[in-house]
C-alpha cells in the first residue's frame, strides 16, 4: 500500500501537523502549480524551510475557520 494508511473519521477533524503538510508537498510532482500565481510545487519544495511557518499559520487559520478564503485566488501581496 506504498506508505499510505487509512484515516479514521476523527483524524479528519484534527489540526494540521507539519509532518503531514511537508509529506503532502513533497509527494506532489515538482512541475505542478496549485495556484494561478504560477508558483510550482518545486518552489514550495525548494523553500519549504523558509516558508513552512507561514504555511502552517495558513493551515491553522483554515482549520479554525478564520482564513479569508477570498484572498486565496486574488492578487498576491506583491501585486497590491
Amino acid at each position: 500500500m506504498s506508505g499510505h494508511r487509512i484515516m479514521v473519521a476523527e483524524e479528519l477533524e484534527l489540526p494540521f501537523i507539519e509532518e503531514e503538510a511537508e509529506a503532502a508537498v513533497f509527494s506532489m510532482g515538482s512541475d505542478k502549480s496549485s495556484r494561478p500565481d504560477g508558483y510550482s510545487t518545486l518552489f514550495f519544495k525548494e523553500f519549504w524551510t523558509f516558508i513552512k511557518g507561514e504555511m502552517m499559520d495558513l493551515f491553522q487559520e483554515l482549520y479554525e475557520g478564520t482564513l479569508d478564503i477570498s484572498r486565496m485566488n486574488g492578487k498576491s501581496r506583491l501585486e497590491t
